[in-house]
């Protein structure tokens, strides 16, 4: 179960999930696990929730170049694809990583919708079942998979277009409340 939902811009609320972190991964569940906010639990694997609010603000502000980076790392993809899916020249992805400037205007809110996608899945899952399952992982694969509900496509095909991460968002739904599409 996941404690209640903690104020502030970007803070953490996956308190109660555990991981065991060795050698620069997760290792999953086994003698010693370590929660988010405890000291040497990895920043990369932590899943950000924001509201709405907070949401609104950062696609006025943009997303730092860091969390986009943090968010590709936990899909599990190659930086080509992450920037390809999100119609982000590489280019234009290393001069804000090298600045250290946010995304702005269609970047980010590619990334920022994809962080939506992202806690959508995570959603998905019992509480039960957070503690084992690596939904990162899960995530990461699945959008590279063909999905007949997109026509045959895979849903990191189409992440490039509003319309295109709304059609995953309503995939995932039906995920969720178990509707064939």
């Amino acid at each position: 179960m996941n404690a209640p939902r903690k104020t502030g811009p970007g803070k953490d609320v996956t308190a109660r999930r555990a991981y065991v972190f060795a050698g620069g991964k997760v290792q999953g569940r086994k003698e010693k696990a370590i929660a988010p906010g405890e000291e040497g639990f990895p920043e990369k694997y932590r899943i950000v929730f924001y509201t709405t609010m907070e949401k609104v603000t950062r696609q006025r502000e943009g997303v730092p170049a860091q969390e986009a980076i943090r968010l590709q790392q936990q899909l599990g993809v190659s930086m080509t694809l992450f920037q390809s899916a999100l119609g982000i020249p590489p280019a234009t992805f290393k001069k804000k990583l090298r600045a250290k400037k946010a995304f702005t205007g269609s970047a980010g809110y590619a990334i920022s919708d994809l962080e939506e996608l992202l806690e959508i899945a995570e959603k998905l899952l019992p509480a039960e079942d957070r503690k084992t399952v690596d939904i990162r992982k899960w995530f990461g694969d699945w959008i590279q998979i063909p999905q007949p509900a997109l026509a045959g496509h895979a849903p990191i095909e189409i992440l490039d277009q509003p319309a295109g991460r709304e059609m995953v968002k309503r995939v995932l739904g039906a995920l969720a409340s178990g509707a064939y599409l």
